[in-house]
């Protein structure tokens, strides 16, 4: 799911999600979901929303796209990036200090007590094009611990910060375990170029015969793969990239748990929602865009301007960053709306919670 900030105060927020849920849910009777996307969208406008890392679930820990884009929240200082670089977020802060010191340097010269009109310089906005550097052996143990480093595509374009919500990149894996017809979660940290996580990654158990798939999801534009372990990934065709979607084995991934019927018997049906309808699913075109599914349920931590997975010790600590995902969109607002209780795998990187 591709979205940008809605534009306006909360309440233009909340009227154009009503007038669009109403639209596009007008077959459903209930209005529950009506008021989840509302919410969804509110977050965008800058509405509080509750901490996705504190939720019980580890499907639910992430909020809509609207949702990621609070980064740095009100009130919060913008994150200290490596370099020195200042995002969008301090920008306009920086420039307008800048202006008022001028001023003030002025009037102290001319002695006419002049109070200019502060001058902003136009704030520049992210580049949307970034590459993630893949570890060695992305689907192994060794390759899942260590951090993926974002860089800049065309560092002339400008630099790319993990921090930065319109930068930010994701990783998720699965871990099918076919002696015990499961599967588990965990997800792989990303950090900028030349920095170093905020906390160390928590250790990862793949067992003997595993299969791991591994998945991206991207808050900008495009997302190129690169590295050491990217042979092994599919992005999209040489100089034609999918955009913010990839993956690593997941062909092996899938095919494996389809062909597993103890496991697949543990999956458990999608149920019916409180208006006496299916529950809906990220395949529900009640809930997708046109590009459906190219996101992540996965929220990461910025610690004092660096990032660290979301673990149980690390929880409470900085600010949470999430991506546009139409897993979390079902997840956190219209599944708990309508009732439903979405699919869930222990979280490997959360203890184990579900």
């Amino acid at each position: 799911m591709h979205h940008r900030r809605p534009s306006g105060p909360a309440s233009a927020a909340f009227r154009a999600a009503l007038t669009w849920g109403s639209q596009r849910l007008s077959r459903r009777s209930g209005g529950l979901l009506v008021v989840a996307l509302s919410l969804g969208v509110a977050a965008s406008a800058g509405v509080a929303l509750p901490d996705p890392s504190t939720s019980p679930q580890a499907a639910p820990r992430v909020s809509l796209d609207a949702a990621h884009r609070q980064l740095p929240g009100a009130g919060q200082a913008a994150p200290t990036h490596s370099g020195g670089t200042a995002t969008a977020a301090d920008s306009p802060a920086r420039s307008a200090g800048a202006s008022a010191g001028s001023d003030a340097a002025g009037s102290a010269a001319n002695r006419h007590g002049d109070h200019r009109r502060q001058s902003r310089q136009p704030v520049t906005p992210p580049n949307p094009n970034c590459t993630l550097m893949v570890p060695s052996e992305p689907t192994g143990a060794a390759g899942l611990i260590t951090p993926y480093r974002l860089v800049a595509t065309d560092a002339g374009a400008g630099p790319c910060h993990e921090a930065e919500a319109d930068q930010s990149a994701f990783v998720e894996a699965a871990i099918f375990d076919p002696a015990q017809h499961a599967v588990s979660i965990y997800h792989p940290l990303v950090v900028d170029a030349n920095d170093r996580p905020a906390v160390p990654p928590v250790p990862v158990s793949v067992p003997p015969g595993a299969v791991v798939g591994v998945w991206f999801g991207f808050n900008g534009d495009t997302l190129t793969l690169s590295g050491p372990g990217a042979h092994s990934c599919v992005n999209g065709l040489p100089g034609s990239p999918f955009g913010q979607f990839a993956y690593c084995n997941a062909r092996a991934f899938f095919a494996a748990a389809n062909a597993d019927s103890a496991f697949r018997a543990t999956i458990p049906s999608v149920g019916t929602a409180a208006d006496g309808r299916p529950c809906p699913t990220s395949r529900d075109f009640a809930v997708v865009d046109q590009d459906q599914s190219d996101n992540l349920a996965t929220a990461y931590r910025v610690i004092d301007g660096r990032m660290a997975q979301t673990t149980p010790s690390t929880a409470s600590m900085g600010t949470a960053l999430t991506n546009g995902s139409d897993e979390g969109l079902v997840a956190t607002f219209i599944a708990p709306a309508l009732g439903c209780s979405p699919f869930t795998a222990p979280d490997q990187t959360a203890g184990g919670a579900q």
